[in-house]
């Protein structure tokens, strides 16, 4: 059993409180007055420091059909821990056998098994190929504890076989009002790449068509949105919760504008006030997520001079540079900051119960954060490259064990991190 003492966190959107957390696997409890410490408990004082819930990386793509991939996705889970990711929703983009099927369900969750330091979940995935059975496969899907569906407008991958506007249409119809989550990437790239005089700042205006025509279709459908880079989309979407149940989710090679990096440069108008950058300090934007993985086998980069680099390090930088740049220097508030890395992702994928708050009974994982410290120079291979970072993660803790402290270094137990499913009972619908 660990007792906190005097630990800074959230109170509600705005403010803030000092309190100690006494847990073990869960939180028992969390109080501003003073918790005696039960006998053989070891008592850590965090004065000066910040204490989040762990973050939730709701998009990753790091299963795929290389032999090693299970490595990659053990040292990727090290490199979360590093930076407070608690838990990553890995997808199958980068597969011939993406997960379309409930049946296959078992065989692709114990390929993760035993190789994750963190937790996880697991996408399924629809494709027009499917579709004769897709009602059936959807809901074994949900019943194995997917967290989410996933399919494609368009994909560079020959296995998937993207969805047309009809089917997913009919998609939707049939699964209105229900508890499953649809994700998407909402960009027909062949359409995007042939349109005359297209150039990388024009890729706004074509995801904005898409999630138009997305939601004429959606019903009371849930969808979340991969990889948004158009602000006039969040505008839209916020603007629209009360018609559609739509979430979504940017990722730092669009909201830090790299048209230099190796990923597809986000979209940016230094002249407008409505860019993902102020938006996101303003709390109005659901999830962050890294996007991590194989760069260069999923749909969305395109530089074939990096061709199988594996992007590990938006995890390790991403919960710090956010604290940093927007907590810090740019005072967005800590509740803000907290709904957007834990609490909303945790609802999006339906594992509220268990994760995203410090709720008691919840898994006790916690980021520990010291503002006075301050990260060293980042490597190249990173969005956040040149990059300061005014802060430093100290600790992270998963289900009350400590898996990375900046003094000892990072846990290498291969089998600690679990898959967690999403709870197809739950029915809160609002995720901002």
């Amino acid at each position: 059993m660990i007792l906190f003492k005097n630990a800074t966190i959230s109170a509600g959107i705005t403010k803030e409180r000092q309190v100690d957390i006494l847990f073990d696997d869960k939180i028992i409890e969390v109080r501003e007055d003073s918790i005696t410490p039960p006998v053989d408990a070891i008592i850590i004082d965090l004065e000066g420091k910040f204490v989040l819930p762990g973050a939730i990386d709701v998009h990753t793509h790091f299963r795929s059909d290389k032999d090693n991939w299970q490595n990659h996705f053990f040292n990727a889970s090290k490199a979360a821990a590093m930076g407070g990711i608690t838990y990553m929703a890995d997808g199958s983009c980068n597969t011939e056998t993406p997960l379309t099927e409930g049946y296959d369900f078992p065989e692709v969750a114990r390929a993760y098994e035993n190789n994750s330091l963190i937790d996880y979940g697991i996408w399924g995935m629809i494709t027009s190929d499917d579709y004769p059975y897709y009602n059936e496969e959807i809901s074994e899907l949900a019943k194995k504890g997917v967290v989410g569906v996933e399919f494609y407008l368009y994909s560079n991958n020959n296995a998937i076989s993207p969805l047309d506007y009809e089917e997913i249409l009919e998609l939707f119809t049939d699964f209105s009002n229900s508890q499953i989550l649809f994700g998407v990437f909402p960009l027909d790239f062949p359409t995007y790449y042939k349109s005359k005089g297209s150039s990388p700042e024009d890729i706004g205006a074509f995801q904005f068509e898409a999630v138009k025509k997305l939601f004429r279709r959606s019903q009371e459908t849930k969808v979340h949105l991969f990889n948004i880079v158009s602000p006039e989309i969040v505008d839209f979407v916020m603007n629209s919760t009360k018609k559609y149940h739509c979430t979504y989710d940017v990722n730092p090679h669009n909201f830090l504008d790299n048209r230099d990096g190796i990923y597809l440069p986000g979209v940016q108008d230094d002249n407008s006030s409505l860019t993902l950058d102020n938006l996101i300090q303003t709390g109005k934007v659901p999830s962050i997520s890294t996007d991590s993985g194989f760069i260069n086998q999923d749909l969305n980069y395109t530089d074939e001079n990096y061709a199988g680099i594996v992007n590990y390090l938006d995890l390790q930088y991403m919960i710090p540079f956010l604290f940093s740049e927007y907590y810090l220097t740019r005072r967005m508030t800590l509740g803000n900051l907290e709904r957007m890395i834990a609490g909303n992702p945790a609802k999006i994928l339906g594992i509220e119960h268990v994760k995203g708050g410090f709720e008691k009974e919840k898994d006790a994982d916690f980021i520990v954060i010291d503002p006075k410290l301050k990260e060293d120079l980042i490597d190249d291979y990173s969005s956040f490259k040149g990059r300061e970072i005014n802060c430093k993660v100290t600790q992270t803790y998963l289900r009350g064990e400590k898996i990375y402290d900046i003094l000892e270094g990072v846990q290498d137990q291969r089998g600690f991190g679990k898959l967690v499913k999403r709870n197809f009972q739950a029915t809160t619908l609002n995720y901002y």
